[in-house]
C-alpha cells in the first residue's frame, strides 16, 4: 500500500476530519478526504461480499 494512502487511512481512523485530511493532501502528505472515503467504502464492501452480505468489524471479539 502506498504511504500516502496508508497515512490517510490511519489519520481518518483516528480523526475523521475532512478539513485535516484535505490540508494534509494539499501539502502532499496524504490522499484527499474523498479518496480515503472511496477507498474505505470499497474495502468495507469487499468485506461484506466475502462474508455473505454481513459486515463484521475485525476488532469485534466473539465470546
Amino acid at each position: 500500500m502506498d504511504f500516502h494512502v496508508g497515512l490517510g487511512l490511519h489519520i481518518y481512523h483516528l480523526i475523521p476530519s475532512k478539513h485535516i485530511l484535505d490540508i494534509l493532501s494539499q501539502l502532499g502528505l496524504t490522499c484527499s478526504y474523498n479518496d480515503i472515503r472511496q477507498l474505505s467504502t470499497a474495502l468495507a464492501k469487499g468485506d461484506i461480499d466475502d462474508k455473505n452480505d454481513v459486515y463484521v468489524p475485525q476488532n469485534l471479539e466473539f465470546f
